[in-house]
C-alpha cells in the first residue's frame, strides 16, 4: 500500500506541448521492479514510484523470489521502451521515493501496467479508468490475473450477505449466512481463508 506523502519541491517544469505527454523528460537510470525505477531527473538519480499502482516485489523481505515480480518487471521494461520518457510528480513517500506518474511517449505507464494485468490499481488513487482497465485485465486472465505461479488465480466476489434474521438468534442459528461466488466456474481450494467482518 502507499504510504501518507508529503510535499516535495517543485520542479517547475513547463506545460506539454502539443501531442506531448505532461512532465519533464527523465532517463532510465535502473529499474527496480513494475513500479520502481529510478530515474534521472534533471542531472539527479532520483529513487521514483509510480503513483496509483501496484505491482509484485521483485524480491520478498526474506530474498526470495516474489511471485510473477519478475514477470512484471519485464513487462514494466518493455512498457518503458515504447517511447521517450516524461515524469510528472513531487510528493515523496515515506521512503522518499518520489511519487508521481511516468509516460512513453504519449503513454501513461501505469495505464499500460494495469491494462496489461501486471499491476493492481490502488483504490484510494480514485482513478476510475484505472480501476475500470484492471476489472477488464481481470475478466480478461491477463497478467496476475492469470495462473499465477503456477496456480490459478482465486478470485472469489460476496454475492449476498443475511447478517441479521429476523426474530430471536436462538431460533434461527442458521439463518446468518455470506453467499461466495466463484465467477471463474473452476474449483477455488478456500482452505485457510477466513470471512469476518470490518466492525
Amino acid at each position: 500500500a502507499e504510504a501518507p506523502a508529503t510535499t516535495a519541491p517543485d520542479a517547475g517544469t513547463a506545460p506539454p506541448g502539443p501531442g506531448e505527454a505532461p512532465g519533464e523528460p527523465v532517463e532510465l537510470e535502473r529499474l527496480i521492479d513494475g513500479d520502481s525505477m529510478e530515474l534521472l531527473i534533471g542531472g539527479e538519480t532520483v529513487e521514483v514510484r509510480l503513483r496509483g499502482i501496484n505491482a509484485p516485489e521483485l524480491r520478498l523481505v526474506s530474498g526470495d523470489a516474489s511471485c510473477n515480480g519478475r514477470e512484471a518487471r519485464a513487462a514494466m521494461e518493455a512498457v518503458l521502451a515504447a517511447g521517450d520518457l516524461r515524469f510528472d510528480g513531487g510528493e515523496t513517500d515515506r521512503f522518499g521515493r518520489v511519487l508521481g506518474d511516468l509516460y512513453a511517449g504519449t503513454r501513461a505507464v501505469d495505464g499500460a501496467m494495469v491494462s496489461q494485468g501486471w499491476a493492481l490499481a490502488l483504490w484510494s488513487a480514485d482513478d476510475s479508468a484505472l480501476v475500470a482497465a484492471m476489472e477488464d485485465a481481470a475478466a480478461a486472465g491477463a497478467g496476475l490475473w492469470g495462473p499465477t505461479c503456477g496456480e490459478p488465480a482465486a478470485v472469489v466476489e460476496i454475492g449476498d450477505v443475511q447478517p441479521d434474521p429476523k426474530g430471536r438468534d436462538e431460533d434461527h442459528l442458521n439463518d446468518e449466512w455470506i453467499e461466495i461466488i466463484n465467477p471463474a466456474g473452476s474449483a477455488v481450494d478456500l482452505a485457510g481463508w477466513s470471512v469476518a467482518d470490518e466492525t
